[in-house]
Protein backbone atom coordinates (compact mmCIF):
# COMPACT_ATOMS: atom_id res chain seq x y z
CA UNK A 1 0.00 0.00 0.00
CA UNK A 2 1.57 3.20 -1.01
CA UNK A 3 1.29 6.77 -0.33
CA UNK A 4 -1.18 7.24 -3.12
CA UNK A 5 -2.96 4.79 -2.24
CA UNK A 6 -3.71 5.55 1.41
CA UNK A 7 -5.09 9.11 0.07
CA UNK A 8 -7.34 7.78 -2.36
CA UNK A 9 -9.18 6.70 0.50
CA UNK A 10 -9.47 9.97 1.87
CA UNK A 11 -12.76 10.89 1.14
CA UNK A 12 -14.50 7.71 2.20
CA UNK A 13 -12.58 7.75 5.43
CA UNK A 14 -14.18 11.50 6.23
CA UNK A 15 -17.47 9.64 5.32
CA UNK A 16 -17.32 6.87 7.65
CA UNK A 17 -15.84 9.29 10.39
CA UNK A 18 -18.84 11.23 9.72
CA UNK A 19 -21.22 8.52 9.81
CA UNK A 20 -20.04 6.74 12.44
CA UNK A 21 -18.63 7.39 16.15
CA UNK A 22 -17.10 4.33 16.78
CA UNK A 23 -15.02 5.14 14.11
CA UNK A 24 -14.01 8.60 14.20
CA UNK A 25 -12.66 7.82 17.84
CA UNK A 26 -10.82 5.07 17.18
CA UNK A 27 -9.61 6.88 13.79
CA UNK A 28 -8.23 9.95 16.19
CA UNK A 29 -6.78 7.50 18.43
CA UNK A 30 -5.11 5.39 16.13
CA UNK A 31 -5.71 5.97 12.61
CA UNK A 32 -3.62 2.96 11.44
CA UNK A 33 -5.19 0.75 12.90
CA UNK A 34 -8.95 1.90 12.39
CA UNK A 35 -8.21 2.32 8.97
CA UNK A 36 -6.54 -1.06 8.76
CA UNK A 37 -9.11 -2.83 10.07
CA UNK A 38 -12.54 -0.83 8.61
CA UNK A 39 -11.01 -0.78 4.82
CA UNK A 40 -8.97 -4.15 5.15
CA UNK A 41 -6.07 -2.40 4.34
CA UNK A 42 -2.04 -3.64 5.16
CA UNK A 43 -0.59 -0.02 5.96
CA UNK A 44 3.32 0.12 5.71
CA UNK A 45 5.14 0.69 8.88
CA UNK A 46 6.84 3.46 8.23
CA UNK A 47 3.93 5.32 7.01
CA UNK A 48 2.80 7.56 9.71
CA UNK A 49 -1.21 8.52 9.54
CA UNK A 50 -1.98 12.23 11.62
CA UNK A 51 -5.31 12.61 12.00
CA UNK A 52 -6.46 15.83 13.45
CA UNK A 53 -9.99 17.30 13.49
CA UNK A 54 -11.17 21.00 13.21
CA UNK A 55 -13.80 22.76 14.68
CA UNK A 56 -15.21 26.34 14.40
CA UNK A 57 -11.82 27.78 16.49
CA UNK A 58 -9.29 25.17 14.84
CA UNK A 59 -7.65 24.75 11.45
CA UNK A 60 -4.89 22.45 10.40
CA UNK A 61 -2.41 23.88 7.84
CA UNK A 62 -1.14 21.29 5.60
CA UNK A 63 2.12 22.06 4.06
CA UNK A 64 2.69 19.35 0.90
CA UNK A 65 6.28 18.09 0.27
CA UNK A 66 6.99 19.72 -2.58
CA UNK A 67 7.66 17.75 -5.96
CA UNK A 68 10.83 17.18 -6.59
CA UNK A 69 10.01 17.77 -10.23
CA UNK A 70 9.23 21.49 -9.39
CA UNK A 71 11.79 24.33 -9.37
CA UNK A 72 10.16 26.79 -7.00
CA UNK A 73 12.82 29.26 -7.14
CA UNK A 74 12.54 29.57 -10.61
CA UNK A 75 8.53 29.60 -11.26
CA UNK A 76 6.83 32.58 -11.21
CA UNK A 77 4.78 33.05 -8.23
CA UNK A 78 1.81 32.75 -10.42
CA UNK A 79 2.74 29.59 -12.00
CA UNK A 80 3.69 28.24 -8.59
CA UNK A 81 0.37 29.39 -7.05
CA UNK A 82 -1.16 26.95 -9.95
CA UNK A 83 0.94 24.31 -9.21
CA UNK A 84 0.08 24.29 -5.33
CA UNK A 85 -3.29 24.14 -6.57
CA UNK A 86 -3.39 21.55 -8.28
CA UNK A 87 -1.67 19.51 -6.16
CA UNK A 88 -3.86 20.00 -3.24
CA UNK A 89 -7.10 19.51 -5.45
CA UNK A 90 -5.44 16.21 -6.18
CA UNK A 91 -4.55 15.66 -2.61
CA UNK A 92 -6.50 17.63 0.17
CA UNK A 93 -9.81 18.08 1.18
CA UNK A 94 -8.67 21.72 2.34
CA UNK A 95 -8.61 22.96 -1.19
CA UNK A 96 -12.18 22.42 -2.21
CA UNK A 97 -13.71 25.99 -2.25
CA UNK A 98 -15.55 27.30 0.92
CA UNK A 99 -18.94 27.81 -0.99
CA UNK A 100 -20.76 26.93 -4.19
CA UNK A 101 -20.08 30.17 -5.07
CA UNK A 102 -16.23 29.87 -4.68
CA UNK A 103 -16.54 26.75 -6.67
CA UNK A 104 -18.84 28.41 -9.17
CA UNK A 105 -16.52 31.37 -9.75
CA UNK A 106 -13.01 28.87 -9.69
CA UNK A 107 -14.88 26.93 -12.40
CA UNK A 108 -15.27 30.00 -14.90
CA UNK A 109 -11.91 30.60 -13.83
CA UNK A 110 -10.46 27.59 -15.62
CA UNK A 111 -12.81 27.60 -18.51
Amino acid sequence: MTYQAIRDYELDIILRAWKDEDFRQRLIKDPKTAIAADFNLKIPDDLEISVREEDDHKIHLIVPAKPSNIAANKMSEDDLLHKIHDLLADHHLGSWPASRKDMEKEIGKNK
